[in-house]
C-alpha cells in the first residue's frame, strides 16, 4: 500500500498504488450507486401516495409529508453528524451508514403503521445525512489530481439516475407488488451495495474534528455565506418547480396525461447528461459551469413559462431543465469545496443543509402556490428565486 495526498493536504491511505487505481474508481462507482438508492428511498412515496394512503388509513396528502420529513431531518442531522464523525476513519463510517440504511429501510417495510414508517424513514434519514457529510468529500479525496470533479459527478450521478429509473422503477415496481415490496427490493440492493464497499474500500483516516466554532467561523466569511444563500435559494427555487412538474406541464404546456411520462422520460434522460457536463467543466471551468446551472434554469424556466403551450417550446425546455437542474448538485459542491479547502468536512455540511432546507421549502411553497394562485405563480415564484440566486453567484464570482 501506498500513501496518496488529498487536496487539503491530508495524507490518506489509499490501499492502492496510487488514486487512480481500479479499487478507487470502484469505491466511488459504490458511492454512487449509494446516492442512487439514497435518493430513491427519500423520493419513492412520490410515486407510491395511493398504495401507502390505502394501506396505512391516512390521505394521500398525509402520506406525501413522508418526503418533506425525510428532506428537513437530513437538514437538521447534516451538522452534528459531521460533527460526530469528521475525525472518524472514512471505510468504517461509511459501511456503518449502509448497514443503518439497510436495517431501517427493511423495517420500513414491514412497518404496522404510519407513525412506525415516519420513524424507521427519520433513521434512514439521518444516514443519509451522514452519507452526504462524508461520501462527497471521500470520494474528492480519493480522486486523483486534477479529477476531483469527475470524482464528485460520479457520486452524484446517483441522483440523475435516481430521477430517470429509480423512482419510475420503483413506482412500478410498488403498483405491482406493493410499497412493501419495492423498499425491500432497495434494501436488498443496499446490503449489495455494502458488500461492495466493504471488500473495495480503501482506508483512510478522518480529519481534524469539525467543532461548532470551525462552522461559525467559515459560515461568518462574506463570500461563503453569499454561496450557501446561493444554494438554498437555487434548490428551493428549483423544488418549487420540480416538484410539481407533473401539473405544470399539463396546466402550463397543455401537454396530455398520457404524454407526461414521454416528457419525465427526456427528463431524465437530459439529467444524466447535464450531470456528466458539469463533471467535465467544473475542474478546469468551474464559474462557467455555476453560471450554466444557475443562469440556465433562469432561463429555461422563462422560456417555459412563456411559450411552453408550443409544443417544441415544451420539449426544448424540458430537456434544457433536466440539462441545468441536474448540474446543480455538482457544480455548487465542486464550488464549496474550492472555496473552503481547509474546511470541507464542514463547507460540506453547510451545503447538505442549504441542499435539503431548500428542497423541504421548495416543496411547500410550491404546494401553497398551486393550491392557491396556480400553476404559473409556481413557475414565476420559482423564477425569481432563480434569480436571486444567480445574482448571489456573481457577487460571489466577482470576489
Amino acid at each position: 500500500m501506498t500513501s496518496g495526498t488529498d487536496s487539503t493536504g491530508t495524507t490518506a491511505d489509499t490501499g492502492a498504488g496510487h488514486p487512480g487505481t481500479a479499487r478507487v474508481w470502484l469505491t466511488i462507482a459504490a458511492l454512487s450507486v449509494g446516492s442512487f438508492l439514497f435518493v430513491t428511498s427519500e423520493t419513492l412515496p412520490i410515486g407510491l401516495l395511493s398504495e401507502l394512503s390505502a394501506d396505512l388509513n391516512v390521505s394521500e396528502s398525509a402520506a406525501g409529508q413522508l418526503v418533506t420529513v425525510y428532506a428537513f431531518c437530513i437538514a437538521l442531522g447534516a451538522l452534528p453528524l459531521t460533527m460526530l464523525l469528521s475525525p472518524m476513519n472514512r471505510r468504517r463510517s461509511l459501511l456503518a451508514v449502509f448497514a443503518v440504511f439497510v436495517v431501517g429501510t427493511a423495517l420500513a417495510a414491514w412497518s404496522p403503521g404510519f407513525g412506525a414508517l415516519v420513524a424507521t424513514r427519520t433513521v434512514v434519514a439521518l444516514a443519509q445525512a451522514a452519507f452526504w457529510a462524508i461520501a462527497v468529500s471521500y470520494a474528492a479525496r480519493l480522486a486523483p489530481p486534477g479529477q476531483q470533479g469527475r470524482a464528485i459527478a460520479m457520486v452524484y450521478a446517483g441522483i440523475s439516475f435516481s430521477q430517470f429509473l429509480g423512482v419510475p422503477g420503483g413506482s412500478a415496481l410498488g403498483h405491482a407488488l406493493g410499497w412493501r415490496t419495492a423498499m425491500l427490493v432497495m434494501a436488498l440492493a443496499g446490503l449489495l451495495t455494502l458488500l461492495v464497499l466493504a471488500a473495495a474500500t480503501p482506508p483512510m483516516e478522518g480529519q481534524a474534528p469539525v467543532g461548532p466554532r470551525q462552522v461559525a467561523g467559515l459560515a461568518a466569511q462574506g463570500r461563503v455565506l453569499t454561496a450557501i444563500a446561493a444554494v438554498a435559494l437555487s434548490f428551493t427555487g428549483a423544488y418549487v418547480a420540480f416538484t410539481y412538474l407533473s401539473p405544470l406541464l399539463q396546466d402550463i404546456g397543455g401537454v396530455e396525461t398520457g404524454m407526461v411520462s414521454i416528457f419525465l422520460l427526456l427528463f431524465g434522460m437530459a439529467g444524466v447528461g447535464g450531470n456528466a457536463l458539469a463533471g467535465m467543466l467544473v475542474d478546469k471551468r468551474l464559474t462557467w459551469a455555476l453560471y450554466l446551472a444557475v443562469g440556465g434554469l433562469f432561463g429555461t424556466l422563462v422560456l417555459f413559462g412563456l411559450a411552453a403551450r408550443w409544443l417544441p417550446v415544451a420539449v426544448v425546455s424540458i430537456v434544457l431543465w433536466g440539462l441545468c437542474g441536474s448540474a446543480l448538485p455538482t457544480t455548487f459542491t465542486s464550488w464549496a469545496l474550492r472555496l473552503a479547502p481547509t474546511g470541507q468536512e464542514a463547507m460540506t455540511a453547510l451545503l447538505v443543509i442549504a441542499v435539503n432546507l431548500g428542497l423541504g421549502t421548495g416543496a411547500l411553497v410550491g404546494g401553497r402556490l398551486l393550491a392557491g394562485p396556480g400553476a404559473e405563480a409556481v413557475v414565476w415564484g420559482a423564477t425569481a428565486l432563480l434569480g436571486a440566486a444567480a445574482a448571489a453567484v456573481t457577487v460571489v464570482a466577482r470576489r
